[in-house]
């Protein structure tokens, strides 16, 4: 399986740049430990568990601000799920923050900046008039139409050195957790 980062043949203690490291240190009396940038928690102990779903939910997060950043300027990842949400099933906010496991607050913000943004709508709700509900204009359609196949696009790279049988396990296993946090 490929590694994100430093190649393990880069990881090596007798590579010329940890030899050249480990040198510096010595000379100028550094107190640094090389090897111990490489630690990783260990996937088989349950206590690190939530550590590693954040570390991939910030690699996840890290690579999608970089592709929207270019794609879409000022388009977070939360807004984009959003936005996808609210263009499948127009909504008040109440239901996003549920969906989106976020406070009331935080969906609100999210919603005043796609509307700013012209990708959004509100209009009172027509069940309830102390709401509004959200629904995307049509640059908000195309915008999440054109961003899907490149998130489409980048969550290949991140399953490519899984099979098919795996990338469904993973797939599977990681809305269970979520269902259940």
């Amino acid at each position: 399986m490929r590694r994100r980062g430093i190649p393990a043949t880069e990881r090596e203690p007798n590579e010329p740049w940890a030899r050249l490291q480990e040198h510096l240190a010595l000379r100028y009396s550094l107190g640094l430990r090389l090897d111990r940038r490489w630690e990783h928690p260990d996937p088989h102990d349950l206590v690190n568990v939530p550590l590693l779903l954040r570390q991939a939910s910030a690699v996840v997060d890290a690579d999608l601000r970089r592709v929207l950043a270019t794609s879409a300027p000022g388009l977070t990842p939360v807004a984009f799920d959003t936005l996808r949400r609210i263009r499948d099933k127009p909504s008040p906010g109440v239901n996003l923050g549920q969906y989106l496991r976020l406070p009331p607050q935080r969906v609100s913000e999210i919603l005043a900046h796609l509307e700013k943004s012209g990708l959004i709508v509100r209009d009172p709700s027509s069940r309830d008039l102390r709401l509004r509900e959200a629904r995307v204009d049509e640059a908000g359609r195309a915008l999440v139409e054109r961003l899907e196949d490149t998130v489409t696009r980048l969550a290949h790279l991140w399953l490519e050195d899984l099979g098919l049988d795996e990338q469904d396990t993973l797939l599977s296993l990681v809305a269970v957790v979520a269902e259940g946090a």
